[in-house]
């Protein structure tokens, strides 16, 4: 069945002519349901935050993410949460094509253990050509990405469904997900495992 939506124009990004609404994460340090009661505004700059760890230093006003030491996987999370709308994040890998993680994940459920891969409502693309869809062990599917690649997210929240493009390569790829087990609101999601890897947002 078919609705007539109204679309209040505050949120209509003309250069890219999306939807683009948007809440503001008030608090990285806890990720918990009570942690959006926030206010909703047009989108801003979107940047990366962390959970705390000294593990991840940010740098460039909060626009660059860089893994510092060795050890377990470390995630960085986007500043904005997404539940309606097309969102497109542009992403730079600087460094790390072995292993890094981009996609989402849900910021009404607490991410749990230190591989957060595995958690049910992460998906999105390993760099080095691994899909994850709804936490399960990666499978190849996606092309390898290279240093210095420019790559663009998209987050569909009407179709429910994440999209990756290679502006380099030209390769894409895409995935539904299931909202039963990654609920809204969605957040993005950058996950580290080897030392010196670094993304940007541009």
């Amino acid at each position: 069945m078919l609705h007539s939506l109204k679309i209040d124009e505050r949120y209509i990004d003309r250069d890219r002519n999306i939807l683009t609404r948007s809440t503001v994460v008030t608090s990285p340090s806890v990720w918990q349901t009570e942690r959006f009661k926030t206010r909703e505004r047009e989108q801003g700059p979107l940047r990366f935050c962390t959970t705390g760890t000294s593990d991840v230093q940010l740098t460039d006003d909060d626009r660059t993410c860089e893994k510092i030491s060795h050890g377990n996987y470390q995630s960085v999370f986007g500043t904005e949460t997404y539940t309606d709308g097309v969102h497109r994040i542009r992403l730079k890998l600087e460094q790390g094509s072995a292993n890094v993680l981009m996609g989402i994940c849900s910021y009404s459920k607490t991410l749990a253990g230190t591989v957060y891969y595995n958690t049910v409502t992460t998906h999105g693309w390993f760099v080095h050509g691994y899909v994850v869809v709804n936490g399960r062990e990666p499978q190849p599917g996606w092309t390898q990405v290279h240093d210095q690649d420019v790559l663009e997210l998209t987050i569909n929240c009407e179709e429910r469904s994440l999209s990756i493009y290679n502006e380099r390569s030209g390769a894409q790829s895409s995935m539904d997900v299931n909202i039963h087990e990654a609920p809204f609101p969605w957040c993005l999601l950058i996950l580290f495992n080897l030392k010196h890897s670094r993304v940007s947002l541009l």
